[in-house]
């Protein structure tokens, strides 16, 4: 399911860009953080909304940036066990396949997808059928299973 919700993350701003610690600037970089990332409480970050609020600027001994907390809006997928949702087979294998769901892929095991043993080539389709689904696991697009 995706969620927008407000996170507070820090943010490091590098000496070069220490003159436009602006909300645009702290977007970008928390873009470039967290987008594609897993996170146990929220799920996969999507995308970095908005920024709210900057705090105050940290210096860190033999750290050439400075840190800032943020507050601010993302977008996230946090698919929910045996959720059904819409998908595209993106891999099949011996044991079942591995379904694209908007930002993490799902392992659809092979008893839930039919009673009878049936080999998998291993090769993905050039034409990926849409189906839907309820996958056992999830994984990132790291690859990582949640």
């Amino acid at each position: 399911m995706y969620k927008r919700v407000r996170l507070k993350d820090t943010v490091e701003v590098p000496p070069k860009h220490l003159a436009d610690v602006t909300d645009e600037r702290v977007k970008a970089l928390l873009q470039d953080k967290l987008e594609g990332r897993m996170d146990e409480d929220v799920g996969s970050v999507v995308s970095v909304i908005e920024v709210h609020d900057i705090g105050e600027g940290a210096v860190l001994h033999n750290r050439p940036g400075v840190y800032y907390e943020a507050e601010f809006d993302a977008l996230t997928y946090d698919p929910d066990m045996q959720e059904v949702a819409d998908g595209t087979v993106v891999e099949t294998v011996e044991f079942g396949a591995f379904v694209g769901i908007g930002p993490v892929d799902g392992l659809l095991h092979v008893s839930q997808i039919t009673t009878s043993t049936s080999r998998s080539t291993g090769r993905t389709s050039s034409s990926p059928p849409r189906t839907p689904t309820r996958p056992s696991a999830w994984t990132t697009p790291s690859g990582s299973a949640s």
